[in-house]
Formats: C-alpha cells, structure tokens, sequence
C-alpha cells in the first residue's frame, strides 16, 4: 500500500491506495505549530481507525506547497512509520514538459496537469479550487503552459466580513435565487454567483485562445460549489492524489528498466 499526501495552505489530504484503488482518506489541518509527534500520533490514529496496517505501508509520497509543514511531516514519518519517503519536485521529478512557462509553478499545478494528460489525455483545463483557485492548461503535446492564479471563494467571502463594519460571514453553498432578501442572502449571492460567472468567462476565454478543443476538469475541496459552471466536463476530486501515485509509479517503472 501506498500512503499519498497532498499538503495544501488549508489542510494535508492522505490517501492509501491498494493499487490503483484508493482505500481511504482523511485530512488534517495545515496548522504551521502543529510538532511532528502531534501530526504522527494523527496518522496512526487515523489509519488505526481505518483498520489499515502502517505495517503493510510500501512508500509515502508527500507532494507540498508548504515547505515548513513538509519537513515537519517528513520528521513525524520518520518516527512514526519508518518507511521510505518520496518527495514530488526533491526526489521525484514529474515528467512533463515545463518549457513554454517562464515563471515556475506551483508543483499542485504540475501535478493537476500531468494527472489530468494521465487519466483523460492531452488538450485540457484543470480548475482546482482551494485556498486559491488555478485554471491551468495542458496543450495537445502534453505540456503545460500556463493558465491563472485567482482568490479562492472563501478568500473572497472572508475579505467581505474582514474589511467592513456590518457584513457578516456567511456559509457557502449554492443560493436558491441570485437576487437576495437578506443581506446574508445578497452577499452569498454575490460571491456564488459572481465567482461562476467569473470561472465560466475565464474558460470561454482561454478556449477562444486556444487552437485546439479541450476537456475541462474540476478538482479540489471545493469543487462541489461549481455545479453551474456550464463549461466543466469533468468533476474529479481525487486528480491530485492520483497524480501523485502517477508520478511515483513511473518513477518505480523507470528504476525497474534500468
């Protein structure tokens, strides 16, 4: 078994997989205090709960845009489980062509993109919507070539109750109607709404720059909330995690040959 993590600003996603099946998966907070005990004990705990043998643990595979809690974790895995860990982008490379960006990407961008050419094939938009939400693209050679970085809705929502006297925090989830009777009502209107409409404009705009038709994918914790957006093909909340068991895989395959 493999046990894969994915460390966001928000939360570090586990997942074990038994193959190619994903067993289990949990989440833990990304608190930057949290000690490599406090985040060790959480694991065993965890797969104790999920009746998994840390035993029967092959690898780990941490894939982060956190570095603080990378070495934080890679010390409590160390400790807690002993086995040998692989990181994405350290250790172990992704195969893909990078060339055409002249910036370097976040590696959960690289990781959505080589995930989305493994499993649904070149000529593609991934939207990951977290903490921030990226619309990144994969070309119809396989490579990555760019796409957006925007606020996520929940950073959009806090800025709201943040940065005036009598808004309030509201819940997000889809509105029943766009126009609102209650200023609660209003403000989820505004950010629901205003956030599809907004992701909707960027695809059709990217897709008009674009000399090939794409397939268009959507992952990450919030994903659920795009229901409306009309030019999505495709919801698949584990992209990232099997992008990571990918990576190691051809990793494992490539050693072998060699």
């Amino acid at each position: 078994m493999l046990l894969i993590i994915d460390i966001g600003n928000t939360s570090m996603l586990f997942g074990v997989y038994h193959g190619d099946l994903l067993k289990e998966k949990f989440t833990i907070k990304s608190h930057k205090t949290i000690t490599p005990d406090d985040l060790g004990i959480s694991i065993i705990q965890y797969l104790t709960l999920f009746n998994l043998d840390k035993n029967q643990l092959e690898s780990v595979i941490i894939a982060s845009v956190v570095p603080q809690l990378t070495e934080t974790l890679d010390i409590a895995l160390k400790k807690y489980l002993e086995i040998p860990t692989f990181i994405v982008g350290k250790n172990l490379p992704i195969d893909l062509d990078c060339s055409a960006y002249l910036s370097q990407a976040g590696i959960d961008r690289l990781i959505n993109i080589f995930s989305g050419i493994q499993k649904y094939g070149n000529s593609l938009i991934v939207i990951d919507i977290g903490t921030a939400l990226t619309i990144d693209v994969g070309d119809n050679n396989g490579a990555f070539i760019g796409g957006i970085i925007f606020p996520g809705i929940h950073s959009l929502n806090n800025a709201l109750s943040k940065n005036t006297a009598k808004l309030p925090l509201v819940d997000l989830e889809k509105p029943n109607h766009i126009i609102g009777k209650t200023t609660e009502e209003c403000i989820l209107s505004g950010v629901y709404f205003g956030y599809i409409n907004a992701i909707d404009g960027i695809i059709e705009k990217m897709k008009a720059e674009l000399p090939y038709s794409v397939t268009v994918i959507a992952t990450g914790g919030y994903s659920s909330l795009l229901s409306e957006c009309h030019n999505i093909n495709i919801f698949d909340e584990n992209l990232t995690l099997d992008g990571i068991r990918f990576i190691y895989e051809n990793k494992i395959k490539s050693l072998l040959k060699d």
